[in-house]
């Protein structure tokens, strides 16, 4: 049995070195004195502990809730581009497409016979 990290027979020695220092008059007092500040430390402590824990679970959500919305922006920005990108290449394609079809027409018409060859 430890009381605040003194085993019991220190316990007992500061006993009775206030007993012989204090006497029998004072000793109960100052002991009910001591006990006192011990609960009103223990409660401060607990208090404070309580308080912080509080404060640092608050951050977290407010942090958390931060690092949400921020990733959703970033993903629809990246969405956004995508698309764009995807867009300018389609209509790139189209009109490498339009050029190509342009081009296999011409090619594909034999040229007009000149009079050249009429004449032979």
């Amino acid at each position: 049995m430890d009381f605040m990290g003194i085993g019991p027979l220190e316990v007992l020695l500061v006993l009775i070195i206030g007993f012989l220092l204090l006497g029998p008059d004072k000793l109960p007092g100052m002991a009910a004195k001591a006990g006192q500040l011990y609960r009103n430390f223990k409660k401060a402590t607990f208090d404070l502990t309580k308080t912080i824990s509080e404060d640092v679970s608050s951050e977290k959500k407010t942090i958390s809730e931060d690092l949400s919305s921020i990733s959703k922006a970033i993903t629809e920005d990246l969405s956004f581009e995508n698309k764009a990108e995807n867009d300018a290449m389609t209509a790139s394609e189209a009109e490498s497409d339009q050029k190509s079809n342009v081009e296999n027409s011409q090619k594909s018409t034999p040229p007009p016979e000149t009079d050249e060859k009429l004449d032979e």
